[in-house]
């Protein structure tokens, strides 16, 4: 299969990946690709509609969050390798420390394993919201401006479009260190990294 894969990447003109860690990793693995073809074009944002045409107290009134909470966001659908359950695992110390933290799930699960534990949030008294579904373009908007900032827990990821979401709606993130969130977090300032 990477034989196969190497020639047609052979045969195009361009290539283009999100990331220079991305870069990086596709020239070791496809060392047999002129370099002169492979272009790094980040990813974006996920939709047009910016927070800023609406308010903080809007948003988390339509969500049914209360006013003055800390709120960290998980946004996108859900999948394993996003690592919403270390999120999940790890909420219940963050609630003990950070008074009236609380937890914004929003995305449909992309199967059973990956759906959150909402259980444990539940035995831990922790104050959260899972909005476990497909959120509509027209309603992204609330769930970045009822959020103080974005947590994108990834365990493997090349690229996010929830992060350049986050750089858009002027959200501060707090990241994993892994494929080529680091260097967007690192040249916007956007925010924290975190060991994996």
């Amino acid at each position: 299969m990477h034989r196969r894969q190497e020639k047609l990447f052979q045969t195009v003109d361009a290539l283009i990946v999100h990331s220079e860690e991305s870069l990086k990793a596709f020239r070791e693995r496809y060392s047999g690709v002129d370099p002169a073809k492979v272009h790094v074009i980040p990813h974006g944002p996920l939709q047009d509609e910016k927070s800023e045409s609406h308010s903080k107290e809007e948003a988390r009134q339509q969500l049914g969050i209360p006013e003055g909470a800390p709120v960290a966001l998980f946004f996108g659908e859900i999948k394993y390798y996003k690592g919403l359950h270390q999120l999940v695992e790890c909420f219940p110390e963050v609630a003990k420390k950070v008074d009236g933290a609380f937890l914004l799930i929003a995305g449909k699960p992309d199967s059973e394993e990956s759906k959150p534990d909402t259980e444990l949030l539940d035995r831990s008294g922790v104050s959260y919201k899972a909005d476990l579904g497909f959120v509509p373009n027209d309603d992204v908007w609330k769930y970045y401006n009822a959020a103080d900032v974005v947590v994108l827990p990834y365990i493997n990821i090349s690229q996010s479009g929830v992060l350049f979401s986050a750089v858009a709606n002027a959200r501060p993130v707090i990241t994993t260190r892994v494929g080529g969130l680091p260097e967007i977090v690192e040249a916007t300032n956007a925010g924290w990294l975190v060991a994996e």
